[in-house]
C-alpha cells in the first residue's frame, strides 16, 4: 500500500464511507432513494481528478464538484433520511432546499459525513 498522504487521506475516506454504508443498509440496501441534496444556497465547489479508469481510452480530467454531495432516501422503516458528505478538508455550511428539511442547515466538519432524520 502507499504511504503517499494523498492516497492515505483517500483511502481512509473511502473506508469511512464503507462503514457508514454499512451502518446504513436499511437506506442504501433496503431503502428508496427520493431525492439529492438540493441546497437553498450558494455551495461551495472542489476541483477533483477522474481518473479515466471506466474505459481503456478514457483521460484523466478535472472536474469540478460541489464541495457538498448528498441525497434523502426513505428507510426500511419508513423514515426519510438526508445524507451529506463534506468533499473537501475545510468545514462547510449548507442551507438545505430539499421537501421537509427547508430551513435546516447543516455544519459539516472537513470530510464528514453526516445524517439528518425527519
Amino acid at each position: 500500500l502507499s504511504d503517499n498522504p494523498v492516497v492515505v487521506e483517500k483511502r481512509g475516506m473511502i473506508g469511512r464511507l464503507c462503514r457508514f454504508r454499512q451502518a446504513h443498509l436499511g437506506c442504501f440496501a433496503y431503502g428508496e432513494l427520493l431525492d439529492e441534496l438540493r441546497p437553498a444556497g450558494k455551495l461551495g465547489t472542489v476541483r477533483v481528478t477522474w481518473n479515466g479508469r471506466w474505459s481503456k481510452n478514457a483521460q484523466a480530467q478535472d472536474v469540478e464538484m460541489p464541495a457538498v454531495i448528498g441525497s434523502v432516501w426513505r428507510d426500511a422503516d419508513g423514515r426519510t433520511v438526508l445524507f451529506a458528505v463534506n468533499l473537501t478538508d475545510i468545514p462547510q455550511t449548507v442551507a438545505v432546499g430539499n421537501r421537509g428539511f427547508e430551513g435546516r442547515t447543516l455544519e459539516l466538519a472537513a470530510r464528514e459525513i453526516k445524517e439528518v432524520v425527519r
